[in-house]
């Protein structure tokens, strides 16, 4: 339990998270003073007892760590929320490169049609502090590498679903995110109920002591197995009643059915919520079908393998496929994602900044692109290469952070230029 009274409180940071812990002071300790601190005035750090910084704050910025070292205690609306969180409640915290929003999302629709009382929180929509008081039976925890670096208080559940480079410019390294990501299993007092990707290399490679973990996407657990969802031998039910395509989904569905069944819910009652879930906006969303071509969203991709993973969904359609992709360069290898598209003779438009080293690398391997200024350039350039039938899909391998707020913008503008592209062509 944090000690807060008669302290001198600063939260760093006002977006989601810093708008709702200023609100949860305002109402539960109304004559405390909380002062906001900004990059202008981090400076002032020292001169408090307890700093809630932002998750975009990173744990490893100089004046963080100076703060530390003067006694200052750092923390964080996760944390303080898992300091205050009524028994009844039990917290299932889900973090991995890719997927843990579609996870959570999953599980969250899943326990519900269950009967059960589940909410989604922390990384994903509602920031956790605001839950101290609804008391869900269950909250689904979307935790990112930047929640999980510092992560302090009681688990009921920890699942991490893969590890990819990510992120470097927070954590430092590539080394130390995975370790930052990792750390949520410091969390969880029975191993067993922290979960692990059975086929996850970077995961395996990291954690030494494997006895006693859980695991997912194992023969002896949960698995996939001539179209089926298998809990060891035994079928459940196809893999087919995901209304998600690809297989990062059917990955992503035998953690959620590794959960379910840990909480003594019955694993083979899912189908009906897995056939009835609806796609994340951004994450191979439809934004355009009809007779001449498909459009695509999928700008919550990041990294090279979540592109990869993209384009193999759209294997199932057989048609001609263009890919816009570039972005936020965070040093990402384009290699394998440039041998795929050789391969499958994929054409891409790329935009700035990663754009260029995926360009330059697509061609000295005999590939095929051009290089757009902007996104209204690139889906205009799209639909020229794009022959009728064709898929234009946008999985830009890369952040958002150049150009745009974050991936959601760079959605809503590639949905706008298709359709205004569309309407041009009428």
């Amino acid at each position: 339990m944090f000690c807060l009274k008669d302290k001198k409180i600063a939260i760093w940071g006002l977006g989601k998270e810093g708008h709702s812990l200023l609100d949860f002071f305002s109402k539960k300790y109304p004559s405390q003073k909380i002062e906001i601190l900004d990059d202008e005035t981090a400076d002032k750090i020292t001169d408090f007892d307890v700093v809630f910084k932002s998750p975009g704050v990173s744990l490893y910025h100089p004046l963080i760590q100076k703060a530390k070292q003067a006694g200052v205690l750092i923390s964080s609306g996760v944390n303080l929320y898992l300091s205050l969180k009524p028994k009844e409640t039990k917290v299932i915290a889900i973090t991995g490169t890719k997927g843990k929003s579609t996870t959570s999302a999953l599980l969250t629709h899943t326990l519900k049609s269950l009967g059960k009382d589940a909410e989604i929180g922390g990384n994903f929509g509602v920031p956790a502090i605001e839950f101290v008081d609804k008391m869900p039976e269950f909250l689904v925890m979307e935790t990112s590498s930047y929640q999980a670096a510092d992560l302090k208080g009681k688990l009921d559940r920890a699942l991490i679903l893969n590890l990819y480079p990510e992120h470097k410019n927070w954590h430092l390294t590539h080394e130390q995110y995975f370790l930052d990501k990792l750390h949520i299993l410091e969390n969880v007092s029975d191993k067993t109920h922290a979960f692990l990707n059975a086929k996850d290399e970077k995961t395996l490679s990291l954690v030494k002591d494997k006895e006693g973990y859980s695991f997912f996407n194992s023969k002896e657990g949960f698995h996939i197995e001539k179209g089926l969802f298998m809990k060891a031998s035994q079928p459940l039910f196809k893999t087919s009643s995901l209304a998600l395509k690809g297989d990062h989904n059917q990955i992503d569905a035998l953690a959620v059915l590794a959960l379910v069944d840990s909480l003594g819910l019955s694993p083979s009652l899912c189908e009906q919520a897995f056939q009835s879930f609806e796609s994340l906006p951004h994450r191979m969303a439809c934004v355009l079908k009809n007779e001449k071509y498909c459009c695509y969203d999928d700008s919550i991709s990041t990294i090279p393998e979540t592109a990869l993973a993209a384009l193999k969904t759209l294997q199932s359609l057989q048609k001609p496929t263009v890919l816009i992709a570039g972005g936020f360069d965070r040093g990402p290898d384009f290699e394998k994602l440039a041998d795929y598209l050789v391969k499958e003779q994929v054409f891409c438009v790329a935009l700035p900044d990663t754009g260029v080293r995926l360009l330059k690398t697509l061609k000295e391997k005999g590939g095929k692109g051009i290089l757009a200024s902007d996104m209204k350039e690139a889906v205009s350039k799209a639909f020229d290469f794009l022959p009728k039938g064709g898929v234009i899909l946008l999985s830009p391998a890369s952040p958002s952070y150049n150009v745009y707020k974050n991936y959601e913008e760079k959605g809503d503008d590639f949905k706008r230029q298709v359709l205004e592209n569309l309407s041009l062509k009428k």
